[in-house]
C-alpha cells in the first residue's frame, strides 16, 4: 500500500541540520519587511485566525494542507537562518526581535505562533518574551534537551526502537554517499544528500525520497547562523517558563528517531498550559505524515482554548 501522496508525505527538514540550494522559486519583493538591518519576506495565505509560522517564507508553506487556509490566516515568515546574506553574529534574542518587528510591520495584535524543529524553540522564545501579543502556541518535532544526553539518547533510541528493514535502508542511503559522487556536486547539494539519505531516522516511511521538497530554498549557512545553531547545545527550555500564559500544543512523532518522544516526560508537567499528542504514524513532520490527524488536532486545540470560536473541523 502506498502510504503518501507526493503533498502528503514527511518532509524531512530538520533545520539544525543546515543544507544549502540555489533559490529557484522567487518571492514578490513587496512581501519584505526591513528588520534590525536584513530583509525578511512573508507571504499570506488563507483566511481566519492569524497564525504565524515561522522559519522560510517558501519552505514553510509546503508542510500545512489547504484544508487549514480555508480558517487560518497563514503568515509564513523569514528568520534569518533562510535569507543570502552574510551574517556574522546572530541570537535567539535577536530572532524573537526579528518576529517583533514582522509583526509590528503587519500591524497584527494577537496570533497564534507555531515552530518546527529548532524553529520551535524560537516560537518559545517568543512567547515568553512577548505573551500579550499570543494566542497559543505550537511546538511540533522539537527536542527539550540539546546536550551530550540528547545525543546519547537518540542514538539508544534508533538502535533499540529502529526495525531491521528500517537500519538496512538507512545503511544502503548511506553507501550511496561515497566521496567520489559527493564531491562531484556542490557543498550545498551534498548537504541535502546526506540529508535524505538519513531519512529512515526521520520519517515514518524510511523509504520515500524527499529532496523533491528542498527545492528553492536557500539555506544561510554563515559563520553568524553556524554559531547559532551551536549555541542551543547550552539551552534551557525552562527558563523564564512563568512568563507562559496561553496554551501549548506540542506534536511529536513515534518514528522521530532524532527526537525521541519520551525525552518530554520530564517536562511536560513544567509548561502550566501544554496539551501534547504523539503521533503514530509520523517522524518529524505530523502535518505532513498523518495530515488529517494532525488538523483535527490543531483546530480543535485552538477553537477550545477560544469560546469565542464555533468549531469547523474539516471532513
Amino acid at each position: 500500500m502506498k502510504l503518501y501522496q507526493k503533498n502528503d508525505v514527511c518532509y524531512l527538514l530538520l533545520i539544525f541540520l543546515f543544507f544549502g540550494c540555489e533559490s529557484k522559486e522567487q518571492l514578490s519583493e513587496k512581501n519584505v519587511v526591513a528588520v534590525n538591518g536584513v530583509k525578511l519576506h512573508y507571504k499570506i495565505e488563507g483566511s481566519g485566525i492569524t497564525a504565524m509560522v515561522i522559519g522560510s517564507a517558501i519552505q514553510q508553506p509546503r508542510m500545512f494542507s489547504q484544508e487549514l487556509r480555508k480558517q487560518f490566516k497563514f503568515i509564513f515568515v523569514d528568520t534569518r537562518l533562510f535569507i543570502p546574506a552574510s551574517i556574522e553574529k546572530f541570537t535567539l534574542d535577536d530572532a524573537v526581535e526579528d518576529i517583533e518587528g514582522i509583526r509590528k510591520y503587519l500591524n497584527i495584535d494577537k496570533m497564534v505562533v507555531m515552530g518546527n524543529s529548532m524553529l520551535a524553540i524560537i516560537a518559545l522564545e517568543y512567547v515568553k518574551k512577548y505573551p500579550n501579543r499570543v494566542s497559543h502556541l505550537v511546538m511540533i518535532g522539537i527536542s527539550p534537551i540539546f546536550d551530550d544526553s540528547y545525543y546519547k539518547e537518540r542514538n539508544k533510541y534508533w538502535e533499540s526502537h529502529a526495525t531491521k528493514e528500517r537500519k538496512q535502508i538507512w545503511k544502503e542511503n548511506k553507501k550511496k554517499l561515497t566521496n567520489e559522487a559527493l564531491k562531484n556536486v556542490s557543498p550545498g547539494k551534498a548537504r541535502v544528500l546526506r540529508y535524505v539519505a538519513n531519512g529512515p531516522k526521520r520519517c515514518y516511511d524510511a523509504k520515500y525520497d524527499a529532496s523533491w521538497l528542498f527545492e528553492g530554498v536557500t539555506v544561510n549557512v554563515s559563520k553568524g547562523i553556524q554559531n547559532f545553531v551551536k549555541s542551543y547545545y547550552r539551552y534551557d527550555i525552562t527558563k523564564n517558563i512563568q512568563t507562559i500564559t496561553m496554551p501549548i500544543l506540542l506534536v511529536l512523532g513515534r518514528y522521530d528517531f532524532n527526537n525521541p518522544y519520551y525525552l518530554w516526560n520530564d517536562f511536560k508537567s513544567k509548561f502550566p498550559y501544554l496539551e501534547y499528542h504523539l503521533f503514530d504514524k509520523s517522524g518529524h513532520h505530523p502535518m505532513l505524515e498523518e495530515t488529517k490527524l494532525f488538523n483535527q488536532t490543531f483546530i480543535e486545540f485552538i477553537y477550545q482554548h477560544n469560546n469565542k470560536l464555533s468549531l469547523n473541523i474539516p471532513k
